[in-house]
């Protein structure tokens, strides 16, 4: 087994960086909002990857069903409400979230959210 070593993820220079425009979410009402994001690394496999990402403020369904993920939020407010207990979780910046695969819910992006984020597949 072999390690990758990788640059150190600075809440600065993500806070500041440009990202590409990526697929547009649907919203529980019937818009959509924009997202952004970059992969920073991914596996030699392919089942983990490290990127940034953002959307627009809006509510909308996520769906870990096929992976999980462990968000720390730089910028935005984020109110998530789990489907299975109704758990209601506020994250603002400095926070940071586990979301085991399966989890579903709302998230209500109050505030434009910017995030690092790791995520794995499970098989």
């Amino acid at each position: 087994m072999s390690v990758t070593t990788t640059l150190k993820i600075d809440g600065g220079t993500v806070a500041s960086m440009t990202l590409p425009e990526k697929e547009r979410f649907e919203t529980i009402d019937g818009g959509t909002l924009g997202t952004r994001g970059v992969h920073i690394w991914r596996s030699a496999d392919g089942t983990c990857v490290t990127g940034v990402w953002e959307c627009d403020a809006g509510t909308f369904h996520a769906d870990f069903s096929d992976y999980g993920e462990c968000i720390h939020v730089i910028g935005g407010e984020l109110i998530c409400t789990a489907d299975v207990n109704g758990t209601v979780t506020t994250l603002l910046p400095g926070d940071s979230m586990v979301f085991p695969r399966g989890w579903t819910g709302e998230w209500n992006v109050r505030s434009p959210l910017r995030k690092v984020f790791s995520s794995w597949e499970v098989t």
